[in-house]
């Protein structure tokens, strides 16, 4: 099976960040933990495309 992601992570973390400001009691993890991805890949991918270096 191919690992490529296929996903715009800046897209899903709008979506995130929409959910969290509109539905504040929702818990996101159970969701992404369902579709494979984590918060921590979302803000990784960020950093990463914006040139941030840790």
């Amino acid at each position: 099976m191919n690992d490529n992601a296929l996903y715009n992570s800046r897209i899903i973390k709008t979506f995130v960040e929409y959910l969290g400001a509109h539905y504040p009691g929702l818990d996101i993890h159970p969701v992404l933990d369902h579709s494979g991805m984590t918060v921590y890949q979302l803000n990784d991918t960020l950093q990463q495309a914006v040139g941030y270096q840790n």
